[in-house]
């Protein structure tokens, strides 16, 4: 795409930036799995000091991740006072999932469509390589491909602001899911509902597909949501 910026002479960078944006980019991958796996609890407020000490790092990238996280929903930021992990609402949940089931569905149409046969194998390839990991029990790994297996039905969609979209709302969601994993046997439903999934996406058929993800989609809400005011109602006592 040829824009005004492209049509300009670029300046040349300096040396010291791409080790700045790297060290950027990892320390707020880091912060943001620890956040994900409750390692940083919800409600938890951030030990700014103490993190930089044990991450060995100072508090200005520190900062400069709290606020990238705080764009995500998973931190906030409280003026003079610092950080703290952002709290697991149900409503919020409820509404990112009611986003997540139109944008995977409509996702799947367009995946039905557009997705080449490389990438049909591939993620026919990655749904085996998954229910391998349910077999055998290794929960993590099975999160981390079914994770994965929904972003590439967004990417077979080839529509970049779709996949931005998706990527913002799943992040958010993740927080929430990792607290709800083994809800109502949902790990057996849900290799079955990605089995139906699979099938449809080789099959090319977009309605079948879309009618297979939002039912995915929203029987996997309502185990989260069940088990996270479970778990709310636990902690009150």
């Amino acid at each position: 795409m040829t824009t005004l910026s492209t049509m300009k002479k670029k300046r040349r960078p300096l040396q010291a930036a791409p080790f700045r944006e790297s060290l950027h980019d990892s320390l707020t991958d880091q912060l943001r799995n620890m956040i994900l796996k409750h390692e940083l609890q919800p409600g938890e407020w951030i030990q700014e000091m103490q993190l930089c000490e044990t991450l060995g790092v100072s508090r200005t990238p520190m900062r400069e991740a709290l606020k990238v996280l705080a764009s995500e929903k998973l931190v906030v930021l409280h003026p003079y006072r610092g950080a703290s992990v952002a709290e697991i609402e149900l409503e919020v949940v409820a509404e990112l999932f009611e986003v997540q089931a139109i944008l995977e569905s409509q996702a799947g149409i367009l995946a039905a469509e557009r997705a080449s046969d490389a990438e049909v194998a591939a993620f026919s390839a990655k749904q085996d390589e998954m229910t391998g990991y349910f077999r055998v029990g290794d929960r993590s790994a099975y999160f981390r491909l079914n994770q994965e297996l929904h972003t590439a039905i967004v990417t077979m969609a080839a529509n970049t602001r779709l996949l931005e979209s998706h990527q913002s709302v799943m992040t958010q969601i993740s927080h929430a899911r990792y607290a709800a994993l083994d809800e109502d046997n949902r790990w057996q439903v849900s290799i079955e509902q990605h089995a139906a999934i699979r099938d449809a996406l080789v099959r090319r058929d977009g309605p079948a597909l879309a009618a297979h993800i939002l039912k995915h989609v929203n029987d996997t809400k309502t185990a989260i949501l069940r088990g996270l005011e479970r778990g709310a109602a636990a902690a009150a006592g």
